[in-house]
């Protein structure tokens, strides 16, 4: 990427997943209906569109949410804006789940509409909803397992059609942990539904250590840094700050921003 500036430097997920955090705040604070919330969310992620053009910003992202933007008209799952199931929804989504954490139904509705406004494809928004209701859960006290269990009950109660992100959803809680992150081969994390699964099947396999499951999470072929963000979201989420090691702590980008917004948007809805 352009902006590369060595370890610990964030990807486009985190910037866009603290644009998503931004604008949960900004939504909350104006009143936190729903028309306000997605309205906010996207103009954060319009804003962090502008920094792709700063050289010290640009993370190379993905063509199919710099081109949703671009356009400027927010796309919605009764009025796409593209046919895109691309991982870039589901990868900024874990601050859905802070926002909405006494209700994964509502985590769930709510990760998808704002999947939706860049992602049309009901597999490429759905994984964001899914995501959000895995963060919720967690802070609630339940275990990653039990967490991707209410998830995907959810997902097929709530939007059936989403089969190819159920079916990955579903194959990441029965293959053997730490086996093969491709998932026999198979996925590679590009799209939404395959990412998903990769980053849940990397925290399923090693929950109690965030730095084997980062590391597995992004030691292959395809979207690695996607598929890590998400392990990173579900086993960080589940185990807190103190398994972040000192040296990543330290050296991360944007580190006490991404902290502050975290817990003023936890804040917010208690």
């Amino acid at each position: 990427p352009l902006g590369y500036c060595g370890y610990g430097t964030i990807s486009d997920d985190t910037q866009q997943a603290l644009a998503v955090c931004r604008g949960l705040i900004h939504g909350f604070r104006r009143g936190g209906q729903e028309e306000m919330l997605l309205d906010d969310v996207y103009s954060e992620l319009r804003r962090w569109l502008l920094t792709q053009g700063e050289p010290a910003e640009n993370r190379a992202p993905g063509a199919t949410s710099l081109s949703a933007l671009m356009g400027g008209v927010p796309g919605t799952i009764h009025k796409p804006v593209n046919e895109s199931k691309s991982c870039g929804a589901v990868m900024r989504a874990h601050p859905i789940g802070i926002a909405f954490v006494d209700d994964a139904t509502q985590a769930f509705l709510m990760g998808s509409k704002i999947g939706a406004l860049t992602h049309g494809d009901v597999d490429g928004y759905a994984p964001s909803g899914a995501l959000a209701v895995m963060v919720a859960e967690i802070m609630n006290g339940a275990e990653i397992k039990e967490a991707v269990k209410k998830s995907l009950e959810t997902l097929e109660r709530l939007t059936p059609k989403a089969k190819s992100t159920a079916y990955w959803l579903s194959r990441a809680m029965i293959q053997k942990p730490g086996s093969d992150i491709g998932l026999n081969g198979r996925a590679l994390g590009w799209d939404g539904d395959e990412a998903l699964a990769m980053g849940v099947y990397a925290a399923l396999s090693f929950p109690d250590d965030l730095v084997k499951a980062c590391s597995f999470a992004s030691i292959h072929d395809g979207d690695s840094d996607s598929v890590a963000s998400i392990t990173g979201a579900l086993v960080g989420t589940a185990r807190g700050r103190q398994a972040v090691p000192k040296p990543w702590d330290e050296k991360l980008e944007h580190a006490l921003e991404l902290r502050q917004r975290a817990e003023e948007l936890l804040d917010l809805r208690r």
